[in-house]
């Protein structure tokens, strides 16, 4: 199997549960095989208001934004369209390998915000020999 592309679509609702109620992006794949996550990218088109409080949003492989190994800190205050990739929280690190379930969460519960963010993960489903 190749790379795959996962899109997930978070509304303003979505993104103000995230820190109460973490977003689980990549099941854990089956048993005998692990996830290589390659790439994260967000992308906005900004509508009229930025998010407000929280200000990071933060993927790892625990809901409770304490191991996190993306982040990106500029989607939620962004006054205007938005289409990054995510940075990784350690530089040195390429590819992140997991058995687990991957999570998306943020810093502080959001407010405000009324753009639609899309979430574009991509990965490959490799056996473990």
């Amino acid at each position: 199997m190749g790379v795959l592309v996962k899109k997930i679509t978070l509304t303003p609702a979505d993104i103000y549960a995230l820190n109460a109620t973490p977003q689980n992006m990549l099941a854990a794949p089956a048993v005998g095989y692990a996830n290589n996550i390659l790439a994260i990218t967000h992308e906005m088109i900004f509508n009229s208001a930025a998010y407000t409080n929280g200000s990071l949003m933060t993927y790892g492989n625990t809901n409770d934004n304490t191991d996190y190994l993306y982040i990106d800190n500029n989607i939620l205050p962004a006054v205007a369209d938005y289409h990054k990739p995510v940075s990784k929280t350690d530089a040195a690190a390429t590819v992140f390998i997991t058995t687990k379930d991957f999570y998306l969460t943020t810093d502080l519960a959001c407010a405000d915000g009324d753009s639609d963010i899309d979430v574009y993960i991509a990965y490959e489903v490799k056996p473990i020999s």
